[in-house]
C-alpha cells in the first residue's frame, strides 16, 4: 500500500476560509448597490419637488386653474344668470297666481267611517244618515246646492234633507253650502227616500248581514268672475261610490220604532259623476 503524507491533502481551514470571504464581497457588493439606488432615488425626489416649487411651475398651474374656470363660466355664461333667474322666478309666479286666483273651484267629499240607517215615523221614508265633509280645493267659492244618494240603477234614491243628530229635535232642514275657496264645509246629512219606496236596506232578522254599493252626487253651483277663462279651466266635481254594511242585525219592528242602525263604511272611492248610472 501507498503511503499518504500529510503534505498531499488539501488545507481544509483554508478553503472554508476562501468561501467566507468571497460570501462576504458578495454581501458588500449587494449592500453598496442598494445604498446607490436609495441615494439615486432620493435625488430624483429633491428635483421633483425643486422644479414643482419653482415660480413658473406654480404659475402655470394657476393660469391652467383659471383657464378651466373661464371656458366653463366666461362672461356670457355670467350675463345668462339674470334671465334664468327671471324666468323660474316668473314660473313661481304664475303657478302662485293660478292657485290663489284662477284655479277654479274644485270640490271633493269625504265620507266617514259609519252611518245610521233608519225610518221616518211620519212618511214611512227610509233615511240613511252619513258624516260628510265637502273640501273645495279651488281658489273661487262655490256652494253646495243639494247631494244625491243611491244605487246605480237609482243614483236620486235619497236627496239630501235634513243636517244635524238622529233626534228629531236636532234636525234642521237641509239648506246650500256655502264653500269658501280653500275652505271646507262638513255636518251629518241625512237622506230621505221616497214615501212610498221600498226599503233598499231590508231587515237582516236572522240572516246574514248584506252589503250595498251606493253612489254619492253633489249638486255644484261655482263662481265664475273671469268668465269663459273659468268656463275653460273649470271641472265637474267627482262621485263617491260607496259600499255600506249593517254593522248588526235588525228587524223591521227596529225600524218601524225609529231605531237607528249602525252602517259601516267599508270602502269609499273618488269616480266620475257619469260613473253612478248604469250604461
Amino acid at each position: 500500500m501507498q503511503d499518504v503524507r500529510a503534505s498531499d491533502l488539501p488545507d481544509v481551514k483554508t478553503s472554508d476560509r476562501e468561501n467566507v470571504e468571497a460570501s462576504a464581497a458578495k454581501l458588500r457588493e449587494a449592500g453598496q448597490r442598494n445604498i446607490e439606488h436609495a441615494l439615486e432615488a432620493r435625488r430624483l425626489s429633491e428635483e421633483a419637488f425643486d422644479d414643482a416649487s419653482k415660480p413658473d411651475a406654480h404659475a402655470t398651474n394657476t393660469g391652467a386653474q383659471k383657464a378651466w374656470w373661464s371656458a366653463r363660466f366666461d362672461g356670457a355664461t355670467l350675463r345668462r344668470w339674470p334671465g334664468w333667474v327671471s324666468i323660474v322666478a316668473l314660473m313661481f309666479s304664475g303657478i302662485s297666481l293660478y292657485v290663489t286666483v284662477l284655479k277654479p273651484a274644485a270640490l271633493s267629499i269625504d265620507v266617514g267611517i259609519v252611518g245610521h240607517v233608519s225610518w221616518d215615523k211620519a212618511t214611512k221614508a227610509e233615511m240613511i244618515a252619513l258624516p260628510l265633509t265637502v273640501t273645495n280645493e279651488g281658489a273661487h267659492d262655490a256652494v253646495v246646492l243639494g247631494l244625491k244618494l243611491g244605487p246605480d240603477d237609482a243614483p236620486d234614491r235619497y236627496r239630501s234633507s235634513f243636517v244635524g243628530g238622529q233626534s228629531a229635535g236636532q234636525n234642521e232642514p237641509f239648506a246650500p253650502w256655502a264653500v269658501a275657496g280653500h275652505g271646507w264645509h262638513s255636518g251629518d246629512v241625512q237622506f230621505h227616500s221616497k214615501g212610498d219606496a221600498k226599503a233598499l236596506i231590508a231587515p237582516t232578522g236572522s240572516a246574514p248581514v248584506k252589503s250595498y254599493e251606493l253612489c254619492l252626487t253633489v249638486q255644484v253651483a261655482a263662481s265664475r268672475p273671469f268668465g269663459f277663462l273659468d268656463w275653460l279651466l273649470e271641472r265637474r266635481p267627482t262621485a263617491v261610490r260607496l259600499v255600506v254594511e249593517p254593522a248588526q242585525r235588525f228587524s223591521e219592528s227596529d225600524l218601524e220604532n225609529g231605531k237607528w242602525i249602525p252602517l259601516r263604511i267599508d270602502d269609499q272611492r273618488s269616480v266620475r259623476t257619469g260613473a253612478c248610472r248604469i250604461g
